[in-house]
């Protein structure tokens, strides 16, 4: 959240109706947005206010916090926002977030919502199935050997074994806590295969088949809990790195111009091209703002070779690259060098479709799609065409209409976030793992 008021930037009172605060939105709006000439740090800051007055329970959550009360529970007035609110995933307790207008000819009728975002995985997904399966191989594995024991006396090596056996079972990122858990669940797997081992009906004749099949439960039943917690432990560290905030509210990573995890070994962009990227960048705000579920990625990096913009909404990804030329009809040969009214252009060649040929080998099941957006040398001068081929796996875009065709290329995903795909662009990608 940033540290300006949200009243203030809106220039309303705090007992302001959720009317007024749409009034004077899109009174702001109109002279703040990007596309009208306006400040683009000024438009997310208005808009970051409207995503939160305008939601009842956000806006009461940020009232407690100016208040400084977390006792004091204001009405919130859903006059407005209770009749436009789109219903949120059913696997999720986050509204969705408002979506700002996008377009040069002002805002519409009504604030821009697309719809709510549906995340993928969803939060939390794996825990309670985990946790009973635990619960109930504590019961069935633990339950028999207490009760014996109370009759008979205490088995210690059956004990300890159990024990181990638990360890084996706990979440990863349970099991990491406790001391010499690796030593641990060495020894546990070792017992378990030896009760694996005796369980089998032509090594042993001598155990009862009640006692057999107890084994038999234990040994199968530390298996499935085994896969469900790990599979729990992944869901969670997926949780924790893109959290319901960052799903829902965090739409750009990255600044443009710079990598996206400097390790101290790219070469530094000339001033001259980050100028470029920041043009670029204002640009696919703007995509960003029109569909909810899209985020923004600067300096995304596969292995060592690093784009300068990756947008990815659903499981569609688009790599964008961009360029200043003078007027003319720009397009891509076979080996994706510029030409330039069908000649070749001194721009030289961006890598683009080297990048797309390595998110493409990397991202398999995903859709991945160049953008090369051609800029003029003075914005909103200059008459830059483009032509290219159906089918193509980069495609030149003029810079007046590079959004508009960017956002119907994403729309059929906009309204999707898959956190894995996000996680692995963010986190994986750039270090080259899996």
């Amino acid at each position: 959240m940033s540290g300006a008021d949200h009243y203030e930037v809106l220039n309303v009172e705090r007992t302001a109706t959720t009317d007024e605060i749409k009034s004077a939105y899109r009174r702001l709006v109109r002279q703040v947005h990007p596309d009208q000439g306006g400040n683009a740090a000024l438009f997310r800051l208005v808009q970051e206010a409207w995503t939160t007055l305008s939601d009842p329970y956000k806006r009461a959550a940020y009232d407690r916090k100016l208040s400084g009360s977390a006792t004091a529970e204001p009405e919130p007035d859903t006059s407005y926002a209770e009749q436009t609110r789109p219903r949120s995933d059913p696997g999720t307790d986050n509204p969705p977030t408002e979506a700002a207008p996008g377009g040069s000819n002002g805002p519409p009728a009504e604030p821009a919502r697309s719809g709510s975002i549906r995340v993928v995985p969803r939060f939390g997904r794996w825990r309670r199935l985990a946790l009973v399966a635990l619960a109930v191989w504590l019961v069935l594995a633990a339950g028999p050997y207490v009760y014996s024991s109370l009759q008979e006396g205490w088995s210690a090596p059956i004990g300890l074994l159990l024990a181990a056996l638990t360890v084996i079972g706990l979440p990863p990122h349970w099991r990491r806590r406790l001391p010499l858990h690796r030593r641990i669940t060495g020894c546990g797997i070792v017992g378990a295969f030896g009760l694996a081992v005796m369980a089998l009906p032509f090594v042993s004749t001598s155990l009862p088949n009640i006692l057999r099949a107890w084994i038999f439960i234990v040994v199968a039943g530390i298996v499935v809990v085994r896969v469900l917690t790990a599979r729990w432990s992944a869901a969670r560290e997926l949780d924790v790195a893109i959290d319901r905030g960052a799903a829902y509210d965090a739409n750009v990573w990255g600044r443009p111009g710079e990598p996206l995890v400097d390790d101290g070994y790219s070469a530094p962009i000339p001033g001259s091209a980050v100028l470029r990227h920041r043009r670029t960048a204002r640009m696919l705000e703007d995509v960003v703002v029109r569909l909810p579920a899209a985020k923004l990625i600067h300096g995304a990096r596969v292995g060592g070779l690093t784009v300068d913009h990756l947008m990815i909404a659903g499981d569609r990804v688009a790599v964008v690259a961009s360029m200043i030329g003078p007027s003319g009809t720009y397009t891509l040969d076979l080996y994706g060098s510029v030409l330039r009214d069908g000649q070749p252009f001194d721009g030289g060649d961006p890598g683009l479709a080297a990048a797309v040929a390595a998110w493409q080998a990397r991202l398999k099941g995903f859709t991945v799609r160049g953008f090369l957006i051609i800029h003029p040398a003075v914005e909103g001068q200059g008459q830059i065409t483009v032509a290219t081929g159906s089918g193509a796996a980069v495609t030149c875009l003029a810079a007046r209409s590079a959004a508009a065709e960017l956002t119907d290329w994403l729309r059929p995903e906009g309204d999707v976030l898959n956190r894995w795909l996000l996680y692995d662009v963010l986190y994986q990608a750039p270090l080259g793992l899996r």
